[in-house]
Protein backbone atom coordinates (compact mmCIF):
# COMPACT_ATOMS: atom_id res chain seq x y z
CA UNK A 1 0.00 0.00 0.00
CA UNK A 2 1.19 3.59 -0.97
CA UNK A 3 1.95 5.81 2.24
CA UNK A 4 1.23 9.02 2.17
CA UNK A 5 4.36 10.38 2.71
CA UNK A 6 5.47 8.66 -0.72
CA UNK A 7 2.62 10.15 -2.48
CA UNK A 8 3.42 13.42 -1.41
CA UNK A 9 6.52 13.26 -2.95
CA UNK A 10 5.68 12.17 -6.12
CA UNK A 11 3.58 14.98 -6.11
CA UNK A 12 6.36 17.42 -5.69
CA UNK A 13 7.96 18.53 -8.43
CA UNK A 14 10.92 21.07 -8.74
CA UNK A 15 10.97 23.62 -10.87
CA UNK A 16 12.42 23.30 -14.54
CA UNK A 17 14.83 25.78 -13.90
CA UNK A 18 16.17 23.88 -11.20
CA UNK A 19 16.69 20.21 -13.12
CA UNK A 20 18.18 22.17 -16.14
CA UNK A 21 21.03 23.54 -13.44
CA UNK A 22 21.41 19.78 -12.01
CA UNK A 23 21.85 18.61 -15.05
CA UNK A 24 24.03 21.42 -16.34
CA UNK A 25 25.68 23.57 -13.38
CA UNK A 26 26.36 26.24 -15.65
CA UNK A 27 26.40 29.85 -14.94
CA UNK A 28 23.77 30.41 -16.67
CA UNK A 29 21.61 27.80 -15.18
CA UNK A 30 22.42 29.03 -11.94
CA UNK A 31 21.40 32.18 -12.79
CA UNK A 32 17.84 31.42 -14.22
CA UNK A 33 17.13 29.22 -11.55
CA UNK A 34 18.13 32.20 -9.20
CA UNK A 35 16.02 35.27 -10.74
CA UNK A 36 13.21 31.80 -10.92
CA UNK A 37 13.18 31.78 -6.53
CA UNK A 38 14.19 35.54 -6.22
CA UNK A 39 10.74 35.96 -5.23
CA UNK A 40 11.29 33.26 -2.19
CA UNK A 41 14.57 34.62 -1.39
CA UNK A 42 12.85 38.18 -1.20
CA UNK A 43 10.41 36.98 1.01
CA UNK A 44 12.62 35.03 3.45
CA UNK A 45 15.17 38.19 3.82
CA UNK A 46 12.36 40.37 4.52
CA UNK A 47 11.28 38.08 7.47
CA UNK A 48 14.12 37.23 8.81
CA UNK A 49 16.32 39.76 8.34
CA UNK A 50 14.45 42.41 7.97
CA UNK A 51 15.45 43.60 4.29
CA UNK A 52 18.62 44.74 5.21
CA UNK A 53 20.38 45.82 2.20
CA UNK A 54 24.34 44.35 4.74
CA UNK A 55 22.58 40.87 4.51
CA UNK A 56 22.08 40.28 0.46
CA UNK A 57 25.04 38.79 0.03
CA UNK A 58 24.67 36.39 3.03
CA UNK A 59 21.09 35.75 1.22
CA UNK A 60 22.62 34.47 -1.96
CA UNK A 61 25.11 32.27 -0.16
CA UNK A 62 22.54 30.29 1.48
CA UNK A 63 20.65 30.29 -0.97
CA UNK A 64 23.23 28.64 -2.94
CA UNK A 65 23.75 26.04 -0.26
CA UNK A 66 19.80 25.59 -0.57
CA UNK A 67 20.11 24.90 -3.67
CA UNK A 68 23.02 22.12 -3.26
CA UNK A 69 21.29 20.59 -0.32
CA UNK A 70 17.50 20.05 -1.70
CA UNK A 71 16.26 16.55 -2.47
CA UNK A 72 12.79 16.38 -4.21
CA UNK A 73 12.34 13.37 -2.95
CA UNK A 74 11.82 15.02 0.43
CA UNK A 75 8.18 15.79 -0.44
CA UNK A 76 9.29 19.26 0.62
CA UNK A 77 9.26 22.30 -2.26
CA UNK A 78 12.08 24.12 -3.38
CA UNK A 79 10.69 27.60 -2.16
CA UNK A 80 10.13 25.83 1.19
CA UNK A 81 13.41 24.27 1.63
CA UNK A 82 15.19 27.78 1.02
CA UNK A 83 12.80 29.74 3.15
CA UNK A 84 13.74 27.58 6.05
CA UNK A 85 17.41 27.70 4.85
CA UNK A 86 17.06 31.73 4.90
CA UNK A 87 16.07 31.25 8.57
CA UNK A 88 19.90 31.60 9.59
CA UNK A 89 19.30 35.08 8.64
CA UNK A 90 17.91 36.19 11.67
CA UNK A 91 20.98 35.40 13.72
CA UNK A 92 23.02 37.23 11.55
CA UNK A 93 20.80 40.12 12.17
CA UNK A 94 20.83 40.01 15.58
CA UNK A 95 24.62 39.40 15.65
CA UNK A 96 24.97 42.54 13.24
CA UNK A 97 22.84 44.71 16.05
CA UNK A 98 24.81 43.71 19.19
CA UNK A 99 27.96 45.80 17.91
CA UNK A 100 29.08 48.66 19.63
CA UNK A 101 30.30 52.09 18.07
CA UNK A 102 32.15 53.49 15.06
CA UNK A 103 35.65 54.68 16.79
CA UNK A 104 36.71 57.95 15.69
CA UNK A 105 40.03 56.87 14.13
CA UNK A 106 37.45 54.55 11.14
CA UNK A 107 36.97 58.39 9.70
CA UNK A 108 41.01 59.23 9.65
CA UNK A 109 41.44 55.66 8.07
CA UNK A 110 38.64 56.08 5.33
CA UNK A 111 40.63 59.71 4.07
CA UNK A 112 43.85 57.65 4.02
CA UNK A 113 42.05 55.08 2.07
CA UNK A 114 40.51 57.89 -0.02
CA UNK A 115 44.02 59.64 -1.20
CA UNK A 116 45.51 56.17 -1.42
CA UNK A 117 42.90 55.36 -4.04
CA UNK A 118 43.19 58.26 -5.98
CA UNK A 119 46.72 58.51 -6.13
CA UNK A 120 46.93 54.31 -7.57
CA UNK A 121 44.33 55.25 -10.15
CA UNK A 122 46.08 58.25 -11.66
CA UNK A 123 49.54 56.63 -11.78
CA UNK A 124 47.76 53.19 -12.72
CA UNK A 125 44.57 53.87 -14.10
CA UNK A 126 42.77 51.43 -12.29
CA UNK A 127 41.36 50.62 -8.81
CA UNK A 128 43.53 49.18 -6.48
CA UNK A 129 41.93 45.87 -4.54
CA UNK A 130 41.37 45.95 -0.77
CA UNK A 131 44.85 43.51 -0.38
CA UNK A 132 46.92 46.15 -2.12
CA UNK A 133 45.11 48.86 -0.25
CA UNK A 134 45.90 46.57 2.98
CA UNK A 135 49.53 46.96 1.91
CA UNK A 136 49.71 50.26 0.78
CA UNK A 137 48.61 51.93 3.87
CA UNK A 138 48.97 49.51 6.45
CA UNK A 139 45.55 48.81 7.06
CA UNK A 140 43.89 45.29 7.74
CA UNK A 141 40.91 44.44 5.41
CA UNK A 142 38.98 44.68 8.73
CA UNK A 143 39.42 48.04 9.06
CA UNK A 144 38.98 49.17 5.53
CA UNK A 145 35.69 47.57 5.44
CA UNK A 146 34.57 49.75 8.20
CA UNK A 147 35.82 52.75 6.78
CA UNK A 148 34.43 52.01 3.20
CA UNK A 149 30.95 51.56 5.35
CA UNK A 150 31.43 54.22 6.99
CA UNK A 151 28.47 56.41 5.46
CA UNK A 152 26.07 53.63 5.41
CA UNK A 153 26.19 53.46 9.35
CA UNK A 154 25.23 50.09 8.85
CA UNK A 155 25.99 47.81 11.63
CA UNK A 156 28.94 45.78 10.03
CA UNK A 157 30.91 48.25 10.06
CA UNK A 158 30.72 49.18 13.91
CA UNK A 159 33.67 47.56 16.33
CA UNK A 160 34.70 48.04 20.18
CA UNK A 161 37.18 50.19 21.17
CA UNK A 162 39.84 47.36 20.53
CA UNK A 163 39.14 47.85 17.01
CA UNK A 164 37.62 43.81 16.65
CA UNK A 165 35.10 43.19 14.17
CA UNK A 166 32.19 41.43 16.30
CA UNK A 167 31.08 38.96 13.26
CA UNK A 168 35.21 37.92 13.07
CA UNK A 169 34.85 35.82 15.88
CA UNK A 170 31.98 33.46 14.63
CA UNK A 171 33.05 32.61 11.17
CA UNK A 172 32.63 29.15 9.38
CA UNK A 173 35.27 26.93 7.65
CA UNK A 174 33.77 28.27 4.28
CA UNK A 175 34.57 31.58 5.11
CA UNK A 176 38.24 31.00 6.66
CA UNK A 177 38.76 28.97 3.69
CA UNK A 178 37.09 32.09 1.59
CA UNK A 179 39.49 34.35 3.23
CA UNK A 180 42.36 32.45 2.47
CA UNK A 181 41.06 31.79 -1.60
CA UNK A 182 40.96 35.19 -1.50
CA UNK A 183 45.08 35.93 -0.53
CA UNK A 184 45.94 33.64 -2.99
CA UNK A 185 44.57 35.14 -6.05
CA UNK A 186 46.05 38.21 -8.68
CA UNK A 187 45.63 41.47 -7.95
CA UNK A 188 42.54 40.96 -10.89
CA UNK A 189 41.12 38.07 -9.68
CA UNK A 190 40.84 39.85 -6.34
CA UNK A 191 38.95 42.42 -7.66
CA UNK A 192 36.52 40.30 -9.52
CA UNK A 193 36.21 38.23 -6.04
CA UNK A 194 35.23 41.64 -4.38
CA UNK A 195 32.80 42.98 -6.95
CA UNK A 196 30.91 39.43 -7.66
CA UNK A 197 30.29 38.59 -3.80
CA UNK A 198 30.67 42.18 -1.53
CA UNK A 199 33.35 40.36 -0.83
CA UNK A 200 34.52 42.66 2.89
CA UNK A 201 32.21 45.20 1.76
CA UNK A 202 32.78 46.05 -2.01
CA UNK A 203 30.33 46.96 -4.02
CA UNK A 204 28.70 44.66 -5.95
CA UNK A 205 29.19 45.00 -10.04
CA UNK A 206 28.06 43.08 -13.17
CA UNK A 207 29.91 41.35 -15.64
CA UNK A 208 29.92 43.99 -17.67
CA UNK A 209 30.60 46.69 -15.32
CA UNK A 210 33.73 44.53 -14.14
CA UNK A 211 35.22 44.07 -17.55
CA UNK A 212 35.00 47.50 -18.58
CA UNK A 213 36.75 48.50 -15.34
CA UNK A 214 39.45 45.97 -15.91
CA UNK A 215 39.89 46.11 -19.50
CA UNK A 216 39.27 42.42 -20.49
CA UNK A 217 35.86 41.23 -22.02
CA UNK A 218 33.03 40.04 -20.14
CA UNK A 219 34.23 36.12 -21.58
CA UNK A 220 37.19 36.99 -19.99
CA UNK A 221 35.94 37.60 -16.61
CA UNK A 222 33.03 34.69 -16.80
CA UNK A 223 36.62 32.39 -17.32
CA UNK A 224 38.07 34.05 -14.09
CA UNK A 225 35.16 33.89 -11.71
CA UNK A 226 34.69 30.41 -13.13
CA UNK A 227 38.25 29.46 -11.57
CA UNK A 228 37.39 31.45 -8.06
CA UNK A 229 34.38 29.44 -7.84
CA UNK A 230 36.23 25.85 -8.46
CA UNK A 231 38.77 26.90 -5.99
CA UNK A 232 36.23 28.03 -3.22
CA UNK A 233 34.35 24.51 -4.00
CA UNK A 234 37.77 22.67 -3.01
CA UNK A 235 36.63 22.75 0.82
CA UNK A 236 34.10 20.94 0.31
CA UNK A 237 35.97 17.81 -1.85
Amino acid sequence: MTRLGDFTRQKTQAPAEYHSWKNDPSEDNYEALLTKMNPTVTSALRSYGGDQKGLKVRAKILTAQAFDTYDPERGTSLSTHIHNSLQRLHRYRSDRSSALHIPENTRLDAGLIKKYVAEYEASRGEEPSDAMISDGIGLSLAKIQRARNIGEASSSQMSSDKGDLPASKGKTAEEIWADYVYHDLGEKDKKIYQWTTGYNGSPMLNKRAIAIKLKISPAAVSQRIGRIVNKLQEYRR
